[in-house]
């Protein structure tokens, strides 16, 4: 479909927001749209884009929740509270290409059970190096993944997190809350109420190739947690001198 679409029933058909621009997509609190197989459940083809999820968009096969392989700018992902956004086998969602602008505000529940141990996040925005990515985990809202980082940020990502980023794992450890891998820039804040823990890392980022700059800055409020299971609350890998990383 190439136009604005509302899911208020069960459902099995894919959506699609563009190509045309400032199209909007809901799925009310008694709708329910599941898509199997390799096909994602909501497309964004098109800029200035609005997803608002008060039900369940859930996607049973090997593909993703919601994706971006276009580059859009301009768009918004709502996931309202008690609403659910899960994938069976593969990221919830993704942004693919570069540059791209996007706002996630979650105050529901985005799971990745990554069943083959792909390495399937519940966000992953790590292919924007340029425009803006902005994730907002309310004090309701669950951003979690199993065997796989819960959320990966792109360049000058930012991330406020008021509720709880959760990597779990059942048989690796390698999985961290947040991993900025080599995107520099990135900004998080844990509020008083959020909690952002893993198996491994509780957030992890740097430079592990050649000798650019690679920039964070990380504020932990009072009462707020970042935990490392199996690793370090706050872990920055570095090869260079020119790791700058900013805790408070």
């Amino acid at each position: 479909a190439v136009a604005d679409f509302t899911v208020n029933a069960p459902s099995s058909t894919a959506q699609t927001l563009g190509p045309v621009t400032g199209q909007a997509g809901t799925v009310t609190s008694a709708g329910t749209l599941t898509v199997a197989g390799g096909t994602v459940a909501v497309t964004i083809s098109g800029n200035n884009a609005t997803l608002t999820n008060n039900g369940t968009i859930s996607q049973t096969g090997k593909s993703r929740v919601i994706r971006d392989n276009t580059g859009v700018t301009g768009l918004t992902v709502t996931n309202a509270a008690g609403a659910v956004m899960q994938a069976a086998d593969a990221d919830v969602i993704q942004m693919n290409k570069s540059p791209a602008s996007v706002v996630l505000n979650n105050y529901g529940t985005m799971s990745s059970l990554n069943a083959s141990k792909g390495g399937a996040q519940a966000v992953d925005f790590n292919a924007i190096i340029s425009g803006s990515n902005v994730i907002n985990n309310f004090s309701s809202g669950i951003l979690q993944a199993i065997d796989a980082d819960a959320v990966r940020p792109g360049v000058n990502g930012v991330v406020n997190n008021y509720g709880l980023i959760k990597a779990t794992n059942t048989t690796d450890t390698g999985d961290d809350g947040i991993d900025a891998q080599t995107n520099t820039g990135v900004s998080v804040h844990n509020f008083s109420t959020g909690t952002i823990e893993a198996a491994r890392h509780g957030i992890t980022g740097g430079n592990i190739t050649g000798s650019g700059a690679y920039a964070m800055s990380i504020a932990n409020d009072v009462g707020g947690m970042i935990k490392g299971n199996d690793g370090s609350g706050i872990n920055i890998d570095g090869i260079n001198k020119n790791e700058l990383v900013t805790i408070n």
